[in-house]
């Protein structure tokens, strides 16, 4: 069956975060106390991110916020949180997120992830990569 990336807006999201809610609190899980449920969902309904979400028929197997950010007069697509049940289709689907790009005049899109992205997205390029020592 096939994944279908299906974009959502504020207004929406009531009716849409009970499928959002397990895969996006797999990323705040997986952050280290970075992140939680609760900022993620004002971050959607205050406007700031766009929620999207990944079905294969009526199962939601995957969800993602994005937000667009002005850097050095240029737009960037930001993704943000990206929760799933296994990688299979993202990659495949990245066209939804590169014309949503495109749609909205973004020069680039960017993400954080474990190293294992760069396997799977051969097309990326490194620009940084984020460091954390832990002050005791």
């Amino acid at each position: 069956m096939n994944l279908v990336i299906i974009p959502y807006e504020a207004h929406e999201l009531p009716s849409v975060w009970p499928y959002a809610v397990e895969h996006l609190q797999a990323f705040c899980d997986r952050s280290n106390g970075h992140c939680s449920i609760g900022h993620i969902h004002l971050e959607i309904a205050s406007d700031r991110a766009k929620l999207w979400l990944g079905f294969k028929g009526e199962y939601c197997v995957a969800a993602a916020t994005t937000i667009i950010e002005l850097r050095e007069n240029q737009k960037v697509l930001t993704v943000q949180h990206c929760g799933a049940k296994g990688m299979d289709g993202w990659k495949e689907h990245l066209e939804v997120f590169t014309n949503h790009a495109k749609n909205n005049q973004c020069s680039s899109i960017e993400f954080e992830g474990r190293p294992g992205w760069q396997r799977v997205l051969p097309q990326v390029s490194v620009v940084s990569t984020t460091y954390r020592m832990e002050v005791i």
